[in-house]
């Protein structure tokens, strides 16, 4: 008897889904501008935001509207504030990342995923950029 059993509903595996493109897949050039945007990210946004969410708390620890732990005083506080101020930084820069994206590597997979996420008219082939503006060839 051959067709649909119990078994191969329930314990017959499917094949796998593709796996999305990673950093080995990705051009030289996407490569770059996420190494740059992992770059920028940190030393322009996340860090200074991370020292100052740290400050911000030690600060108002001194000021005594924050409590210390009568266990670890105010050092779990403190690395909070920094970690949050870590994330709102890096998660802060997406846009700018994705508009490098746009700018330096138009022609690039990961920008025409940035395009159809934003609701932007895919880029066609036999056009190019000339001051933001499309021409057709």
């Amino acid at each position: 008897m051959t067709g649909v059993t119990f078994y191969s509903i329930f314990f017959q595996r499917s094949a796998p889904d593709p796996l999305p493109a990673g950093p080995d897949q990705m051009s030289p050039e996407e490569q770059r501008i996420l190494r740059e945007c992992n770059r920028e990210s940190f030393f322009h946004r996340a860090m200074p935001l991370s020292i100052l969410g740290g400050l911000g708390v030690f600060a108002a620890g001194k000021q005594g509207l924050l409590r210390p732990s009568p266990n670890y005083g105010m050092g779990p506080k403190i690395a909070i504030g920094s970690i949050l101020g870590y994330f709102v930084g890096k998660f802060s820069y997406v846009n700018e990342c994705a508009d490098k994206f746009l700018t330096q590597a138009p022609d690039s997979h990961i920008a025409d995923a940035i395009r159809q996420r934003r609701g932007l008219p895919p880029r066609c082939e036999g056009t190019f950029n000339v001051a933001k503006k499309n021409i057709r060839l």
